[in-house]
């Protein structure tokens, strides 16, 4: 009796732990987003002036993804992609105002660390995906298109980074047939999802135009809705 007791505590810790490392993985990849999305806003070499909440949201990342490697351990790799995103993002905040003309090359190599820290932590995901509900995997994919079309939108607007404008709509069409498909497999959530989808469509046209005038507004928008949608899915995972 006991050993059968001892052996149902340690499964259910395998599981506790199993769900913290996708949350795990899958945040490295979504909050990797809005750090480089921040950061490209904040670094877009043809602003006027730095908006400190996009600092602020970048900063907020990092916190995040520190927080995404601690539970995953701290593992070697890991720990070097992160230096290399960080070591890029020191850089970026070494060059002076008067020299912003240098931010695109920063930036782009910021945008490689994200690549190369996204490509690894999608790999760790993968690995336990099977043993999740599709709803999750949805909700997470929605939050990671949600961050691309992000990122895309804003590297647009910096010299020598801009992205091919048909891929960019057709994501955001992708983003808007998956919010369908959740209402439908998500009733009970309508309600989140509906303010999710309001938020969304409430900048996607900044976000589509080649060059849009000003994107601090829809950056922090859009920021808000990834993160959003992530808490969405741990509520559904951790509901009975």
């Amino acid at each position: 009796m006991r050993i059968g007791l001892v052996l149902l505590l340690l499964w259910a810790g395998l599981l506790r732990a199993e769900d913290g490392q996708w949350r795990a993985y899958h945040e490295l990849r979504s909050r990797a987003y809005l750090v480089c999305a921040n950061a490209a806003v904040y670094f877009d070499p043809q602003a006027r002036s730095a908006d400190p909440r996009n600092r602020a949201a970048y900063l907020d990342g990092l916190w995040s993804l520190d927080s995404a490697a601690t539970e995953l351990g701290q593992p070697v790799a890991l720990q070097s992609r992160l230096a290399a995103l960080r070591a890029a993002l020191t850089a970026l905040e070494g060059v002076p105002a008067e020299q912003a003309q240098r931010y695109p090359e920063r930036l782009r190599d910021l945008l490689q660390a994200r690549e190369n820290l996204a490509a690894w932590a999608d790999q760790g995901y993968q690995d336990l995906a099977a043993g999740l509900p599709e709803t999750l995997r949805l909700l997470h994919r929605q939050s990671l298109d949600s961050g691309r079309l992000l990122l895309a939108a804003q590297s647009g607007r910096v010299p020598g980074l801009g992205l091919d404008q048909a891929h960019t709509r057709a994501l955001d069409q992708v983003i808007e047939r998956r919010f369908a498909d959740l209402f439908e497999r998500l009733p009970a959530q309508a309600g989140p999802l509906r303010k999710q989808q309001l938020s969304y469509r409430f900048v996607r046209a900044q976000l589509l135009q080649p060059a849009p005038e000003r994107m601090v507004s829809p950056v922090l928008y859009l920021t808000r809705t990834v993160i959003d949608l992530d808490e969405l899915a741990e509520e559904i995972q951790a509901a009975p």
